[in-house]
């Protein structure tokens, strides 16, 4: 289960705007990390729906 956590977090910090952020408040990372984890599902969903439509 370490990894699932491990692999999410790599994820996240691969968006640049996340990582480099020095103003790091609430009102700031809050709206940047919905966002992040937003274009992460969609990601795998759209890999998973090309997937599905190959088999």
């Amino acid at each position: 289960m370490r990894w699932v956590v491990e692999r999410t977090i790599s994820w996240v910090l691969r968006f640049e705007r996340l990582g480099l952020r020095y103003d790091r408040t609430e009102r700031t990372s809050a709206p940047l990390l919905t966002l992040t984890m937003v274009v992460i599902n969609r990601r795998r969903l759209v890999q998973n729906e090309c997937r599905d439509q190959v088999l």
